[in-house]
């Protein structure tokens, strides 16, 4: 018997609940969790009905720009329940939207579980904390991407291994992306400390200090201040609870991130195959 597209992909997502809850005993599933199917020529509505009728406190002027609803494949929500927007016209493999919907149930775990019991975005990003605010947001915009990326590869049970060597050109492109003017430039900083940290090499290392220089000799990138920013994630992510995250990690994190960007334009710094240039 065929079922719709949408039944199809629910299957999916019931499978991911069920292996996060295992692994990370989460109460996760269709019993807590409401669902919304969208398409880019019906998101805005979908997304304004979703949002009204259970997260009011979650729309942004951001889902208004033009494009929004074509960048993502699923978004996650927080509010008296769990919810998950999904983007139904995409024609992802099974696999991929497994991954994908862990990814999402990871951002919601955080959520609820990174600061004990309150909301880090509703807690530092809104109100002025005495520092630029712009600092605040973009680390913890970096961190919430990261840090979904390494806690789906970790709960997937057929996540495959990859090395630093096989990553090294994905690494030198997000480099690149990382610039000013760049609307992607903070997902491709994510990109690099979720690449990186979810490399064997890295997850074997018993320490930053033990893996720092292969990763500097493999990577190739001559910028002190990502390694900085690796170091500082290292160290977060070497802990038991590794979702847990303060004020001061997040503020570290966006300052170092803004004298990258800083940096790079003022030096005008690319990646090549050649080198820096």
């Amino acid at each position: 018997m065929n079922i719709s597209r949408e039944e199809h992909l629910k299957h999916i997502l019931s499978d991911a609940m069920v292996c996060f809850k295992n692994r990370m005993n989460f109460d996760i599933s269709f019993d807590n969790t409401v669902l919304a199917f969208f398409t880019p020529e019906n998101g805005l509505k979908v997304y304004e009905d979703f949002c009204d009728r259970y997260f009011p406190d979650w729309t942004h002027d951001d889902y208004k720009s033009e494009g929004y609803f074509e960048e993502f494949a699923a978004s996650a929500f927080v509010g008296e329940k769990y919810g998950i927007l999904i983007r139904s016209d995409l024609d992802e493999t099974d696999f991929d939207w497994f991954r994908i919907f862990l990814h999402e149930i990871s951002h919601i775990y955080c959520v609820v579980n990174e600061i004990g019991g309150e909301i880090f975005f509703d807690k530092y990003c809104r109100v002025e904390q005495g520092i630029d605010i712009g600092v605040i947001n973009a680390g913890y915009q970096i961190w919430r991407e990261a840090i979904a990326d390494i806690m789906a590869q970790i709960v997937n049970p057929d996540a495959g291994k990859h090395k630093l060597k096989t990553v090294s050109k994905d690494i030198k492109a997000f480099y690149n992306e990382i610039a000013f003017k760049n609307p992607a430039s903070r997902k491709a900083m994510s990109l690099i400390i979720a690449y990186i940290m979810s490399t064997e090499e890295v997850r074997r290392a018993k320490s930053w200090d033990a893996v720092v220089d292969r990763v500097k000799d493999t990577i190739g990138i001559k910028d002190d201040l990502i390694y900085s920013i690796l170091e500082l994630t290292y160290r977060i992510l070497d802990k038991d609870e590794y979702w847990r995250i303060n004020l001061d990690f997040i503020i570290s994190l966006g300052e170092m991130y803004l004298m990258i960007l800083t940096n790079k334009k003022l030096n005008r710094v690319i990646f090549t195959d050649d080198g820096i240039q």
